[in-house]
């Protein structure tokens, strides 16, 4: 009997787990919510520009430097 409401408990204490990570996983997907939230995505979206022009920027100038290069190998 107590091997039974051992794996009772197991089962329910996996149980809430599924639930609890069911209500992860739901929060984790939706958008965004409240001010605060709609503040931090914008000031992302702003950094990521950044960064994008950044790269674009470091990349042009790779390929500068490797265009010098061929020509001074040639």
């Amino acid at each position: 009997m107590q091997i039974f409401m051992v794996n009772e408990r197991a089962a329910l204490a996996l149980s809430r787990i599924e639930r609890a990570l069911a209500r992860i996983e739901n929060a984790a997907s939706a958008p965004p919510r409240g001010g605060e939230a709609n503040l931090l995505h914008a000031q992302l979206e702003q950094r990521h520009e950044t960064l994008r022009r950044e790269l674009a920027h470091t990349l042009g100038d790779i390929d500068t430097l490797i265009a010098q290069f061929e020509t001074v190998q040639d």
